[in-house]
């Protein structure tokens, strides 16, 4: 097994409690840096070329799925997001794939957002749950309708119960946001 090296000039404190949320939630530290990434101050694009090498080059999944999802959480350039199209099209895992789509959609990435909805079609049902997940906060709301047919459909076919139960909770989502919508249209 190859051992990759990744520095990150960190302050102490952070490093410290990054270490202590790792060692509780029984993680790597590059699992818990690229799950916290998305949620730091706006001076977090300082870790994106960390990110982008984990991204493209971790043998992990998680890892490799979680770090996309914080390049398109933190990442603002076009450049970010073009790597991420690339990298995406790149890895063969359609776990990691569904959270690159989640995090492009999330960016207005229609091409992205279509490829989340033909993911909930998949073998995968880890997979599927990732997009049942995600896919209230990243419908346009012009598609609020036509997802919820979607999802509708799926939930008629499928088999797990983890997301049976995930697609009811997004249809229960999708009903509050064209509610919304439909009143801030008044």
């Amino acid at each position: 097994m190859a051992i990759q090296a990744v520095t990150v000039n960190l302050p102490d404190s952070v490093y410290e409690r990054l270490a202590r949320r790792a060692e509780r939630a029984h993680r790597t530290m590059e699992a818990e840096l690229v799950d916290t990434a998305s949620i730091l101050p706006e001076d977090a694009d300082e870790l994106l070329p960390v990110l982008c090498s984990l991204f493209l080059t971790d043998r992990s999944l998680l890892v490799r799925g979680y770090a996309g999802a914080a390049i398109g959480a933190i990442g603002e350039a076009a450049d970010w997001i073009k790597l991420l199209e690339l990298g995406v099209g790149r890895d063969r895992s359609p776990w990691v794939r569904a959270f690159v789509h989640v995090a492009l959609a999330r960016r207005g990435v229609a091409k992205a957002f279509d490829s989340l909805l033909s993911a909930l079609d998949g073998r995968d049902y880890h997979v599927r749950c990732v997009v049942a997940n995600a896919i209230v906060e990243v419908c346009p709301d012009a598609r609020l309708l036509e997802v919820e047919g979607v999802l509708r459909r799926r939930l008629d076919r499928e088999k797990t119960r983890a997301v049976s139960s995930t697609i009811r909770k997004a249809l229960e989502g999708l009903a509050s946001r064209r509610t919304i919508v439909a009143q801030r249209n008044r």
